[in-house]
């Protein structure tokens, strides 16, 4: 089927803890950043630190099973090459409060790579100050690929805000970031291949069947633009026309690390 939409990648963020369930900051424990992530022996995906979190990268997939894969192969090689050696564990809270003792660093305070955006603006969204706070928040950015990256740009954007705004009710019950980050349905960062939708947290990074559930519907919204132009629908029709079925909560896969 003629899609828009060629790939999509991620840039989720997960919180280390120890075996008290204590938040332990990433800093120095993964390496890797924003400009020269830690590419994995799989090639697959790689990590960085990102403020005190963990930050996952992946290869962009081509289908929902390889988004699914390449996010599986990158969380095994993390915990098994960095987390577990170190006695520690992931969480995938969307926010979470850590003690002084984790923070106090430049890296710890520092709040997002590059400016980002909403529709119907050119202004840069304000950044989030994190200097007086020991709340930290783990996103879960979706990277669109696209066709023509200038002429869907902002259609993909607009359809993905349409329908996620419904999931995010759904399944994310972190109202504190929410507040934060979620309050713009369409922050965005403009990219050479498409976009990255900024809006949601990791809350699909808690399971594979809620990450595969999130990728059909980023792909499904490439075949929207093709099939229904015109066409906007809201999240329980848009799942219907492309016969979507919202996981159960209570039912939900692990991950295999």
């Amino acid at each position: 089927m003629i899609s828009v939409v060629e790939t999509i990648g991620h840039d989720a963020e997960v919180f280390l803890v120890d075996q008290t369930g204590k938040y332990i900051s990433a800093e120095g424990l993964i390496g890797g950043t924003k400009d020269h992530p830690l590419m994995l022996d799989h090639r697959n995906g790689a990590l960085q630190e990102d403020n005190v979190m963990m930050e996952l990268n992946i290869r962009p997939a081509r289908t929902p099973d390889e988004f699914v894969d390449f996010t599986q192969q990158t969380l095994r090689s993390a915990y098994r090459e960095f987390i577990e050696p170190n006695g520690l564990n992931i969480r995938f809270d969307a926010s979470g409060d850590f003690d002084d003792d984790q923070l106090g660093t430049a890296q710890s305070t520092a709040s997002g790579c590059a400016s980002d955006f909403r529709l119907g603006s050119y202004d840069a969204n304000e950044r989030i100050d994190l200097s007086n706070t020991n709340t930290r928040y783990c996103g879960g950015h979706l990277h669109f690929g696209l066709t023509l990256p200038k002429v869907y740009r902002r259609e993909v954007l607009a359809r993905a805000a349409d329908i996620f705004n419904g999931i995010i009710d759904m399944y994310d019950t972190d109202e504190v970031r929410k507040r934060v980050y979620g309050a713009i349905a369409t922050r965005h960062r403009p990219k050479p291949y498409g976009v990255e939708y900024r809006t949601m947290s990791n809350w699909w990074m808690k399971s594979p069947t809620l990450a595969r559930f999130v990728a059909t519907i980023g792909f499904a919204i490439g075949n929207d633009l093709v099939l229904h132009h015109t066409r906007r629908a809201g999240t329980e029709v848009f799942l219907a026309r492309y016969g979507i079925t919202a996981p159960d909560i209570n039912k939900l896969e692990e991950w295999n690390l």
